[in-house]
């Protein structure tokens, strides 16, 4: 092996043959442990010398004086056959070497099969698929944008209904820089430009020039593969398997000719929720009128989704954990000021008679009529024996 990446330095013609049947005569050998030696080394060799960009080699044709040229050719060539070894294997070494070798070689030729292994290699038991978990989630949270724009290509060349839960659960781990739509930082006049120092305005023209067309680029790929792999999700599985699903798309940017589409979704999949009103079910009904208000904006009215919680049963709403109470408290937040229904605001604060929440009083506060609870007795059938626990003083 010390042969082959000796020989793997300097690719020529010639020197390939030699890798070729070097390795071959190690992989024949029937002792333990060959074909893990052959694979694992040339993973060290291949990730030291692998660029981190795409060769192009189409109409290639080798040339004497241009030893750049014919070098990388000459490794693409045995980088290809290498990569085919790899990904027709289904041995633990195999997918080891994926996870090692894609940081580095995500941009690179070819680039696809690795990425398929690895995300492939998410669904195996034990370190293997820890490994490629570990891996993936790395790259979300720390890549600059193109390299997640290559990952989520592949996966959205995968049929939904094949996609592992693994690799679903480490899209919310994607940073929210590259989440965020990049802004160009705005011109300074002459006049203010003139006032500055010497260093700030090095700063401010650093800004400027910072900002690239590959930003932007990335930014849209970005955003665009994971809404569409949301939506599918959505409307293909079980949304009790994933319900951060609906929560994710609230950090996307939906375009305009998407609206429609995405209302029709929501309005739809809030209605499946509504049949079966278990505490989980009612956590993802109200992510669903958020991600809508959030889309939406002002533009939706949120009277009709506050009369829709008034019709959940006080033993469902009591069993609600801290993050399922979290996004009903988060709409309420959001509706208008001193505007909440009486009835509403009982069946909150008899939930607080059971479960102690640290946002209740905050929640019943934003909603409480301007004058105060004794407001409330109107409106309130059947009483509202409850007012006695929001008057101050002594009980």
């Amino acid at each position: 092996m010390e042969a082959v990446s000796m020989l793997l330095s300097v690719p020529t013609e010639k020197t390939l043959g030699l890798v070729k049947r070097t390795k071959d005569l190690v992989m024949k050998k029937k002792e333990k442990g060959s074909s893990r030696l052959v694979i694992l080394a040339l993973t060290k060799v291949f990730f030291n010398l692998l660029p981190t960009y795409n060769v192009h080699t189409t109409g290639f044709k080798y040339t004497p004086g241009a030893a750049s040229a014919n070098y990388e050719y000459f490794l693409v060539e045995e980088w290809q056959r290498y990569l085919k070894m790899i990904t027709r294997s289904k041995t633990d070494e195999s997918y080891e070497a994926a996870a090692i070798l894609l940081p580095q070689t995500v941009l690179f030729n070819k680039s696809g099969k690795l990425i398929g292994k690895v995300l492939k290699g998410t669904t195996k038991k034990g370190k293997i698929g820890a490994k490629c978990r570990k891996v993936l989630k790395k790259l979300f949270m720390c890549d600059k944008g193109n390299r997640v724009v290559k990952i989520l290509e592949v996966v959205n060349q995968m049929p939904v209904k094949k996609l592992s839960r693994h690799v679903l659960r480490l899209f919310p781990h994607i940073n929210d820089g590259m989440l965020a739509k990049p802004v160009r930082a705005e011109e300074v006049p002459a006049h203010e430009m003139r006032k500055l120092t010497v260093e700030e305005k090095a700063v401010k023209k650093e800004a400027q020039l910072h900002f690239l067309p590959e930003e932007m680029k990335a930014w849209r790929g970005i955003n665009e593969r994971l809404l569409r792999i949301y939506l599918l999700v959505v409307t293909q599985k079980r949304l009790e398997k994933y319900p951060f699903v609906i929560g994710e798309i609230r950090r996307l940017r939906v375009p305009g000719n998407l609206h429609e589409g995405i209302f029709t979704v929501l309005t739809e999949k809030i209605a499946e929720l509504k049949k079966s009103l278990t505490p989980a079910a009612v956590g993802m009904m109200f992510d669903c009128y958020l991600t809508l208000n959030t889309i939406f904006k002002k533009r939706l009215e949120i009277s009709y989704q506050l009369e829709e919680l008034e019709k959940i049963p006080l033993e469902t709403l009591v069993q609600l954990d801290t993050k399922e109470i979290q996004r009903v408290y988060s709409l309420l937040q959001g509706a208008e000021r001193h505007g909440g229904p009486a009835a509403l605001i009982k069946l909150l604060i008899r939930r607080g008679m059971h479960r102690i929440d640290a946002d209740l009083p905050h929640v019943v506060k934003h909603l409480m009529p301007k004058d105060g609870p004794k407001a409330l007795e109107v409106f309130c059938e059947g009483g509202f024996w409850e007012l006695a626990l929001l008057r101050k003083g002594k009980r």
